[in-house]
């Protein structure tokens, strides 16, 4: 499903392919961008609440949740907001495996490999592999 809200935004390259199943919300005021030849595999789940950028080339495989939010708010004792959004932003030729999660703030560097079952609570440097709970380096990619 696409929900759109109210001024929100979606720019969509050319070849894209979200296949049936996948839940993209784009919340008031949110922008989103999918690279061209990106495909978002069944039951992934983008919620996009601020910016959420996904480069060319993308590979993001099922059961993958893209949050630039968490959905609700957390407050200290002085009321100050614990858990703001902020964007995160995927490279391009990016491939991310089944089961990830990625957090609010992360960038994720052109050629990484994100391993299945992953939480990305870190930017992920690029050209490199990253997996477990949370995402810790695994090894460089040799192009």
């Amino acid at each position: 499903t696409l929900t759109l809200m109210r001024n929100a935004r979606m720019i969509v390259g050319s070849n894209v392919m979200i296949h049936r199943g996948a839940k993209i919300v784009v919340h008031e005021g949110g922008e989103l961008q999918i690279g061209e030849n990106t495909y978002i595999n069944e039951l992934a789940r983008v919620h996009c609440k601020i910016r959420i950028v996904i480069g060319k080339n993308c590979a993001i495989a099922w059961n993958t949740n893209i949050l630039d939010t968490d959905l609700h708010y957390i407050y200290d004792e002085s009321g100050k907001q614990m858990n703001a959004e902020k964007d995160i932003h995927i490279g391009n030729d990016v491939w991310i495996g089944s089961n990830v999660t990625i957090t609010p703030g992360v960038t994720i560097g052109d050629n990484a490999i994100v391993g299945a079952g992953a939480v990305v609570t870190r930017d992920v440097e690029k050209n490199t592999i990253v997996a477990g709970v949370p995402a810790k380096y695994i090894r460089d990619i040799k192009l």
